[in-house]
């Protein structure tokens, strides 16, 4: 089974969000196929061989399961731990009997359309009955021309599932033992059975993934997601894949965007998310992205976030926008960090003319160098209350006079901009930049009080040391020559010299 590689189709919508059939348009039908997906059956059969999809199928002989713990299925692990754990080779060799489930196959008599009612024989009830009346083996019952075919009986009334119904009871045999169990021990409403049979759980096995029930709208969403997951990388399993369907039924949602994080268990959190991403990029584009205040960074081939929301007057959140989206091609790496970064500059100088103006900053004509004047003034406070470090106030200083002067020469001052109107001397000048304080070498060493007692106990490292006195020798040219110790470890084994009055030198 080879693994689907190609990019995904980008498709542009003039809508917010893409309907059903828009989403189905852009599943493959090659992915489809390799799910063996069914607009009818409506399961999932994701593929023991692929690497991306499902798990892998249990290597005992016989058995069909997925391997979960330790390369086989809990079943056999089980089997395998109650008979001592033999050898991996013999074990999955040997193989082992294994029980089919009841209803999960149709009788063996051709066209009879009525399930498997017993796990050792695979006949449907009455069939079953007929062979023992004749007593005859199953392969000879078979040829028997009395032996007719049976009509079924339609399948299962619960909406997840697809198994066939034994009789005229409603349910397939693995639903009505769990009907009879709810009910009995009160766990739902007997008289609630349609609310049952709307959210409960299909009957599980092997491989399968049932969709059936669901909205059209979250089928769509769940088949993309799943495509666009196996593309960017991502491994699902059944497992996985199972629990948060089950969940959804239980919450009786028409969509995965209406689902909280926190209505999963704490294992489909990040299944949802990573899900829930790629559903959410369907149809976006730079275009439309950039009218938001929060952006994905894929949309713009980056990894993160972008966040403008504490940018409290509208004109200078556009136009901030507008400096992002002419910056974000020219940067490399950590793109949207940096941009955050000058984001977060501008943020801070927002909030000082919220705080510190009666029309808090919204009138862009009505500012001037005052504010500006303020807004340094505030920075310092900040600095002298260590709200503020040294280096981000010179950092967020020299971000803001720089930037300030590319949105006028990008234009953003002209008429029908965002800054149209904004006063020339609203800027920064190179004096208002803090000077750096310089690092002081002083501050990197230890203290007085800390190398009076390592020089003091330096012969105790010779004797705590199993490599004799090589501890205390490194130690003390550490200390004599301010070497790192680094640099200390890379020394070679002539590493020293005499000079012209016999004292040793270090190389």
């Amino acid at each position: 089974m080879r693994v689907i590689t190609t990019a995904p189709t980008l498709v542009e919508f003039n809508r917010g969000d893409a309907t059903a059939a828009e989403l189905m348009a852009m599943v493959e039908p090659e992915f489809l196929s390799v799910l063996g997906w069914s607009p009818q059956i409506r399961l999932l059969f994701l593929p023991y061989d692929h690497p991306l999809l499902g798990m892998p199928l249990c290597p005992v002989s016989g058995c069909s399961m997925p391997s979960v713990a330790k390369g086989l299925c809990s079943g056999c692990y089980q089997w395998g731990k109650q008979r001592g754990e033999p050898p991996m080779d013999s074990f999955t060799a040997e193989g082992r009997i294994q029980r089919r489930q009841i209803g999960v196959q149709d009788c063996s008599v051709a066209r009879c359309e009525r399930p498997v009612f017993s796990s050792r024989t695979p006949l449907y009830g009455a069939h079953r009955n007929q062979l023992h009346r004749q007593e005859v083996s199953l392969a000879q019952f078979l040829a028997l021309d009395d032996v007719v075919p049976l009509p079924g009986f339609g399948l299962c009334a619960v909406a997840a599932c697809h198994r066939k119904r034994p009789g005229a009871d409603p349910y397939c045999h693995a639903h009505r033992v769990r009907w009879s169990h709810a009910v009995r021990h009160e766990l739902v409403d007997a008289g609630d059975e349609q609310h049952w049979r709307a959210t409960t759980a299909p009957i599980t096995a092997n491989n399968e993934v049932s969709l059936r029930g669901l909205p059209e709208r979250l089928v769509a969403e769940v088949l993309y997601g799943l495509q666009a997951r196996t593309q960017a990388g991502f491994h699902t399993s059944q497992t996985l894949l199972r629990n948060l369907l089950n969940r959804v039924r239980e919450l009786e949602l028409s969509t995965l965007t209406a689902v909280k994080p926190e209505e999963f268990a704490r294992g489909c959190h990040g299944f949802y998310d990573n899900l829930i991403t790629f559903i959410h990029r369907v149809g976006k584009t730079p275009e439309n992205e950039r009218a938001k205040d929060v952006w994905d960074g894929a949309v713009f081939g980056h990894a993160g976030r972008l966040h403008f929301t504490d940018i409290h007057q509208p004109w200078l959140r556009e136009a901030v926008k507008e400096l992002a989206f002419t910056t974000l091609p020219q940067r490399r790496g950590r793109a949207m960090a940096t941009v955050q970064d000058i984001v977060r500059a501008f943020a801070m100088l927002s909030e000082s003319l919220r705080l510190q103006r009666e029309d808090r900053g919204e009138d862009l004509r009505a500012l001037g160098r005052h504010d500006i004047t303020a807004f340094l003034n505030r920075l310092a406070y900040l600095h002298g209350t260590e709200a503020l470090s040294t280096h981000k106030w010179v950092v967020t200083c020299r971000c803001l006079r720089g930037n300030l002067a590319q949105m006028r020469s990008l234009g953003l001052t002209r008429s029908g901009r965002p800054l149209y109107g904004l006063p020339e001397d609203f800027a920064l000048l190179a004096e208002d930049i803090p000077d750096e304080l310089e690092d002081s070498e002083a501050g990197k060493d230890l203290p007085l009080e800390v190398m009076r007692q390592l020089c003091e106990h330096l012969p105790r490292l010779a004797d705590l040391s199993r490599n004799g006195p090589e501890h205390q020798a490194a130690t003390e040219l550490l200390i004599d020559t301010g070497r790192r110790p680094q640099e200390m470890c890379r020394l070679p084994l002539e590493c020293l010299v005499q000079d012209s009055d016999g004292q040793h030198e270090l190389i």
